[in-house]
């Protein structure tokens, strides 16, 4: 794609449309925040046909009500005549979350960084290029110390989670940005472990009879043998003994194998 002269935002221009009724401001905004969070998540540029695969995948899969069709086809309507205004005039139409989220992929692809890596630095990069809401505020490190303390204070994730994101940022301002410093100050807050809840033997019982038989046999394998979900869907023929009653998981978390995992009974009577 040739490189665009100029970028253009389309909720900045949404909040400036004038033929927009201010009621209906708020709905416009997040059916085109869904669009374009459905669409970064399939990596899928903007255009009609894309607009439509989301209007069948996401909006007609329920039932709506009649002024939600209306006003949602309204605001796809005014997004797509936008996006062929932006084309024409020559503008870059991709939003600023966007625009860094897959300018950090690019950054963790040369740096050699693993997919999921550099998938979860994407997320958090775009996340807080939407929360800053512009391009010059974006590259600024003290808003990204004010979006980490948010982060820490207001939503109380817990501290791997903080890291996570204060390591995407610094490699985000380092990498992309070409900070050659990046000291953005924020004290991670250490948070109490969380009791899980968990179903009794009863509840997973009933669970598993509500489940189809080919997911029924998946997720008895994957409780009774306690493995991850990228665990489970690698599993081969050959990784299970019936005999034994084991499973040999042999790429578990970061590339290494694990100790073969017990199975149940339930499950090696299967």
């Amino acid at each position: 794609m040739n490189k665009a002269s100029r970028t253009v935002c389309s909720r900045s221009d949404l909040k400036a449309a004038r033929n927009v009724a201010e009621n209906h401001r708020s709905g416009f905004e997040m059916l085109l925040g869904w669009f374009e969070d459905w669409r970064i998540a399939h990596r899928l540029q903007a255009s009609r046909e894309v607009a439509r695969r989301f209007w069948r995948a996401q909006v007609l899969t329920k039932r709506r009500e009649p002024w939600q069709l209306a006003q949602w086809t309204e605001a796809m309507g005014w997004y797509l005549r936008w996006l062929e205004f932006a084309r024409q005039s020559d503008a870059d139409p991709r939003s600023v979350p966007e625009r860094v989220l897959l300018a950090v992929e690019r950054a963790g692809g040369r740096r050699g960084l693993s997919l999921n890596t550099r998938r979860a630095y994407a997320r958090w990069a775009a996340r807080f290029a939407r929360w800053v809401g512009d391009e010059r505020s974006v590259v600024q490190q003290d808003r990204a110390r004010d979006f980490l303390t948010h982060l820490v204070t207001d939503e109380k994730l817990n501290f791997g989670t903080q890291k996570q994101a204060l390591n995407a940022l610094v490699f985000f301002f380092r990498e992309v940005c070409g900070h050659e410093e990046v000291d953005l100050k924020v004290r991670l807050r250490k948070t109490s472990p969380r009791v899980p809840v968990v179903l009794n033997v009863k509840e997973i019982l009933a669970l598993f009879e509500r489940l189809k038989p080919h997911h029924r046999l998946m997720a008895e394998v994957q409780y009774g043998a306690g493995l991850r979900l990228k665990e489970l869907v690698s599993l081969r023929i050959k990784d299970l003994d019936l005999e034994r009653r084991q499973i040999t998981v042999r790429q578990g978390s970061r590339g290494e194998g694990r100790e073969p995992r017990q199975i149940e009974r339930s499950e090696a009577r299967r």
